[in-house]
């Protein structure tokens, strides 16, 4: 009986996936790819981007629009994949044909489809969008951690399991593009963006001392302040 058991298990979810295909049309051409990369080794953190949490989105995927899909990234290979409703399986979508996609409110973009050739592989959040542009992204490696110095690096506070010592840690990277050139610059800090912008870092190091007298503002926000203040110039 138990022989059989992973036989009968198979043959539903078969018929549960042609179920969910007849009644999908079109969206079945998102289903079509390999499976998504697993890690079925204990370890701790996730290999996705922000949650373990497939979230709906909108994907323009092959010169087509798909509203209402389940979406998540695999920030360890940098590829997007999709989840049919019914949670049956995880599919890795070709990432030349993925030029942009909305999680949550949240724009991601792959550069390198969009035109960018220079532009690293894989997928970058949109922070903001104007005559410049800034970029974030998240990768994740998968780490020795045998003394749990590096759960605060994990990006995902899920529950920590006692004796497992590998860990998905992240990297996060932030990247600008000036209106004035296509070229994709990284940026670690304050002085890396004033640089881009040296001609101005006076006026902007004056405006931003006005809004943040004490310097608490986060990277994130300050980076999209220097930009909005850039608009103008």
């Amino acid at each position: 009986m138990l022989l059989l058991f992973p036989l009968c298990l198979g043959a539903q979810q078969s018929e549960d996936y042609k179920m969910y295909a007849a009644n999908n049309g079109a969206s079945m051409l998102l289903l079509r790819g390999r499976h998504g990369m697993e890690f079925p080794l204990p370890h701790n953190g996730t290999h996705f981007w922000y949650t373990p949490q497939f979230r709906s989105g909108t994907l323009y995927y092959n010169s087509k629009l798909y509203e209402n899909v389940l979406l998540n990234i695999d920030a360890f290979n940098q590829e997007l994949l999709v989840r049919d409703p019914n949670g049956i399986t995880n599919i890795l979508l070709s990432r030349n044909y993925v030029k942009w996609f909305e999680i949550e409110g949240r724009k991601f973009v792959n550069l390198q489809a969009m035109g960018y050739e220079d532009a690293p592989q894989g997928y970058f959040q949109l922070m903001y969008d104007g005559k410049s542009k800034l970029f974030f992204r998240i990768d994740k490696a998968l780490e020795r951690d045998v003394d749990g110095r590096l759960w605060e690096s994990a990006g995902y506070q899920g529950n920590l399991k006692p004796g497992v010592f590998d860990i998905f840690v992240e990297r996060k990277s932030y990247y600008v593009m000036t209106g004035d050139s296509d070229a994709l610059i990284k940026i670690k800090n304050k002085n890396a963006l004033l640089k881009v912008f040296k001609k101005y870092s006076k006026d902007i190091r004056k405006h931003l001392s006005s809004i943040d007298r004490y310097g608490s503002m986060s990277f994130e926000t300050l980076a999209v302040e220097v930009l909005e203040y850039m608009e103008e110039k």
